[in-house]
């Protein structure tokens, strides 16, 4: 048995909520109650500081403070930030030249997308770039589910349909109620029906010219845009 004298154990119990109160400081620093106009957020080792700003060059000077804040607090603390890993984004609708970040001894050009928490964001929000991984999403999804759920051998049609909710549905609609709003929905209502239409052929274990209100009746699945707005009704709620 060795003394652990810096760190946390491998598969403790109590790292998860010890890491949360040694990483809380560095939220906690870099969070002015006097100011409305940033923020700083973390999820486990995940840490993301928010400005906003009348211009970019404001803006980026502010962000260079809460970096600066943040590499002294890792310092303080033996916490070292991986700098690969670091983004930097403005999100604008102004497409002037913008200015480099300065974040320790790093020069971090503004990134084009970035994945934050399972979503890709571009600097306009359009989500367009996260609505592109939808479709191989969903095909490689329906694929392993499809490897399992054969008519003659494999799970039955029930456990097939159960499947397709959990995981298919869960997997393409991961962070809707952001990116599936009224400017997207022409791009992705094709993509989340045809979706849909192998899923249900899945289940059924129909052909392909089998008429869509059949597998709409009985499937017993509901449509995944469907799907989506429940689910947005009941965060509502």
């Amino acid at each position: 048995m060795k003394l652990l004298e810096r760190g946390l154990p491998q598969g403790s119990p109590l790292s998860v909520t010890l890491y949360f109160l040694y990483n809380s400081g560095l939220l906690e620093y870099n969070t002015d109650p006097d100011k409305s106009d940033s923020l700083s957020i973390g999820y486990i080792d995940d840490v993301t500081h928010l400005v906003e700003a009348n211009s970019t060059l404001e803006a980026t000077r502010e962000m260079e403070n809460l970096g600066s804040r943040t590499v002294e607090w890792g310092r303080r603390m033996g916490c070292e930030f991986n700098k690969r890993k670091t983004k930097f984004m403005l999100f604008t609708s102004s497409d002037r030249e913008q200015q480099q970040l300065r974040f320790g001894e790093e020069h971090l050009d503004p990134s084009v997308s970035t994945r934050w928490l399972g979503i890709t964001l571009d600097p306009k929000l359009t989500y367009a770039k996260h609505i592109d991984t939808i479709r191989p999403k969903a095909d490689t999804t329906i694929a392993q589910i499809n490897r399992i759920s054969k008519r003659y051998f494999g799970i039955g049609s029930t456990d097939t349909r159960i499947l397709v909710k959990a995981v298919l549905y869960t997997r393409v609609l991961f962070g809707s109620i952001l990116w599936l709003n009224t400017s997207t929905r022409k791009k992705i209502k094709p993509i989340l029906e045809k979706a849909f239409n192998r899923a249900a052929r899945m289940v059924m274990g129909s052909l392909k010219s089998t008429p869509l209100i059949f597998l709409k009746r009985d499937s017993e699945l509901r449509p995944i845009i469907s799907t989506h707005i429940t689910q947005t009704h009941n965060m509502a709620l």
